[in-house]
């Protein structure tokens, strides 16, 4: 299924949706797929957007197991976040 532009920025913002500007940054940053030009209009495969969609999630999860630690640092807070492999 193709989604257009008004669609993929509520996919990805549900309620609020993202700005198409925000959108294109990130296809240009690599975090969201590229669309396909259909008669000169832009689509995006929705499997495509959905995959791009689940990597979010599942890299949210390591976030989850950050370890705080004290340690000196430059900015003179003496913690530093440390991201275990749980897996």
């Amino acid at each position: 299924m193709l989604l257009d532009r008004k669609e993929v920025c509520r996919l990805f913002g549900g309620t609020r949706p993202i700005n198409p500007a925000t959108l294109y940054r990130h296809i240009r940053q690599g975090l969201l797929p590229k669309p396909v030009k259909v008669g000169g209009s832009s689509r995006w495969l929705r499997d495509e957007c959905e995959a791009a969609l689940q990597r979010m999630v599942d890299g949210r999860a390591y976030s989850r197991f950050a370890i705080r630690e004290p340690q000196a640092s430059s900015n003179g807070d003496g913690v530093r976040a440390r991201f275990c492999d749980c897996s």
